[in-house]
Parts: C-alpha cells; structure tokens; sequence
C-alpha cells in the first residue's frame, strides 16, 4: 500500500552532490521530504513528474534508497545517473554508456585458491523500456554493468569481468538498483560516464572528473526524459 508521498512517473537517484545540485537547477520543485537520511525532491523535469535523491556509495545504500522510491513514492520506472569505469577497452573516458540490466561481480565464495563466483537467487523480472530508437539515433554505448562493494582500480579484476560478464563498466551500486527493480517488476535504466579505466591510476582520474563538474549523465537523463514526456519511448 503506497503512502501520502505516492507521486511521480520516473525516480531519479544520482551518486555526487554535484550531479544532485545540477539536476536540482532545472527541477519545478513541489516538495522535499526527508526519509531514512535523504532527501527526496518531488518536482516536474522536462514534462515529467519525477521523484530525485542522491543515495550513499555501496551495493546496500542504492538498494535502500530504491525500496523506497518504490514503496513510498509509487515511481514507474527508476533511472540512476552516475559515473562507472570502463571495463570494455573501446570505452574511453567520458564515454556514455547506457545499461537495462545489471550483475553483481562480488557476489560468491572465497576458496583457498582465490575467489568463485556465484549466481545471486535470481527474483522477479524487470519491466521493459524500449531505448531501440532512441539508442539508434545516438553514439551511446549499450551494454551490461557490473557492480560491487570495490573501486575497482586492478587491470586483472577488470580483464576479469570484462571475459566472465562481457561487462561494459563497473560501478558500486547499479546491480542493487536492478534487484529492486526485478523484486517489484518496474523498469530501469543506467546512464553511466566512463570516469577512468578501472587500472591503477582509477581513483585519481574518478577524482579529477567529479571534480570537474562535467555531469553528461544529466543531458542524457534529460534527453530521455524528453522523449518519455512524449511517449516515444
């Protein structure tokens, strides 16, 4: 049964302060709520009701933040803005790359001669968003998201996901997001800004572009958001 707060079409969770701030410059915003230490901002984005909130790093965060999304707001679909590195050696940095679907990496068991992993309980299905069109008349780059509670910052883990996953990215919370979304049979989508190359110089270059306030994943958001409100999607 959904709450006072039951709302919007479309929840919006983003990862940085700053990506949160911009988002919050082009929102009509109608109402903030402060709920299990965030803040939920309903307002209307580019025709579109929407519910945004910046959730804290990590694979249980993201899950928390979402539930709530859906149980207290009574959202459609979730879309989640963030950075992710590259996993595919095509990506390059600043890069987007836009993901239906995604898998925990770090989900398994530690033997004596390393790490086996294993498939989560698979629950639920996700609902479907149809991007063909929209992903055919842009140079995005479509695929499979990994995520774990790391940084990634090993070429071996990377070169690992990429052949166990086909993986495009790595990030820390997509996978959480995606369970939610499975358990509650609701759509979502991953906008994602290649930030570094998951090597050793990972944390420095993640740090150098959310420092630099370059948030593509908003204009992608955006960009989405408009063809939803127009029911092209």
């Amino acid at each position: 049964m959904l709450t006072e707060f039951a709302y919007a079409d479309i929840g919006i969770i983003c990862s940085l302060k700053g990506e949160q701030e911009e988002v919050l410059r082009a929102l009509q915003r109608e109402e903030k709520i402060y709920k299990a230490g965030r803040e939920f901002h309903k307002g209307i984005l580019d025709g579109v009701k929407v519910v945004l909130v910046r959730s804290p790093m990590g694979k249980v965060n993201n899950a928390i933040t979402a539930e709530l999304l859906v149980s207290q707001f009574g959202i459609d679909v979730i879309v989640s803005i963030g950075f992710a590195g590259a996993v595919d050696d095509e990506l390059k940095i600043g890069d987007v790359v836009i993901a239906a679907d995604a898998v925990q990496h770090d989900f398994g068991t530690i033997k004596p001669y390393g790490f086996i992993w294993g498939k989560p309980p698979d629950i639920g299905k996700a609902g479907k968003i149809n991007l063909k069109r929209w992903l055919e008349t842009k140079k995005y780059h479509y695929g499979t998201i990994v995520s774990g509670d790391q940084f990634i910052s090993s070429e071996e883990k990377r070169d690992w996901m990429k052949k166990k996953f086909d993986a495009k990215a790595v990030d820390m919370g997509a996978a959480a997001i995606f369970e939610v979304c499975k358990q509650n049979g609701i759509p979502c989508l991953f906008i994602r800004v290649i930030s570094d190359r998951a090597d050793l110089e990972g944390r420095m270059h993640f740090n150098v572009w959310a420092r630099n306030g370059n948030f593509k994943s908003i204009f992608t958001l955006r960009e989405f958001l408009t063809m939803y409100a127009e029911k092209e999607m």
